[in-house]
């Protein structure tokens, strides 16, 4: 029974922390003068303007964050870094370590690419994942 209780309160932990998490970006590529309005495309069939590909960006959270956070996320660092518009690329899950529970030490925290580890000595563990979206920022070529 306390085995169970350790597992689902290493889980708890996790949850908790994952859902106040920010997301985290990694972006690479050219800056320019900041822009207000942010256009945000899933296929480049459907930009209708010419563009350049000015960077890319990466955001990275913790499964189970909302969806919204990351998109509240992708227009900010796209508005701040210039681009008209954005490309999103698509959506995965990485692991990034393990909870479990048992004999040995529970799940613990700390910020950079790795957030939960854990080092459970035994018992049942679960993969811990991170969501981590790609875009490319796109700048509007003026038509000639």
């Amino acid at each position: 029974m306390f085995h169970r209780l350790t597992l689902a309160a290493a889980l708890a932990l996790a949850a908790t922390l994952s859902a106040c998490s920010p997301v985290t970006t990694n972006y690479l590529g050219n800056t320019y003068q900041s822009t207000q309005q942010v256009e945000v495309f899933f296929a480049a069939r459907d930009i209708e303007r010419p563009y350049k590909v000015m960077g890319i960006a990466e955001m990275i959270a913790p499964d189970g964050t909302d969806t919204d956070k990351f998109f509240d996320s992708i227009v900010k660092t796209a508005r701040q870094r210039g681009a008209d518009a954005v490309l999103v690329q698509g959506m995965n899950r990485q692991p990034i370590g393990s909870a479990g529970g048992g004999g040995g030490a529970g799940a613990g925290w700390h910020e950079g690419p790795v957030r939960v580890h854990a080092n459970a000595g035994g018992g049942t563990t679960q993969a811990l994942m991170d969501r981590i979206v790609r875009a490319q920022f796109l700048k509007y070529q003026s038509e000639k």
